[in-house]
């Protein structure tokens, strides 16, 4: 984290997101430019966001484990993941 999941929104736009969901667990910062960012998770979100990128994961990398073509990793403090790509 953090993870971008809006770009260059209107002020109505991003208020009307968060009245239309709940967002518990989440912790949220936004810029002057209207860029949204995630930038906490609670332990169960992040859990899940973590399960859904491994399955992501697993078709392009052929199901293989440790000789992966894309490496995915978490950090021990829950806030960070990342892919890389070998080439």
């Amino acid at each position: 984290l953090p993870l971008q999941i809006g770009w260059n929104l209107s002020v109505e736009t991003i208020d009307a997101f968060f009245e239309r969901h709940e967002t518990p667990g989440y912790k949220f910062d936004i810029d002057s430019k209207g860029n949204v960012f995630i930038v906490e998770m609670g332990g169960s979100e992040h859990t899940s966001v973590i399960a859904l990128l491994i399955h992501f994961f697993t078709v392009p990398n052929g199901g293989i484990g440790p000789n992966a073509p894309i490496k995915f990793g978490v950090n021990s403090g829950k806030k960070k993941f990342f892919g890389l790509l070998n080439i």
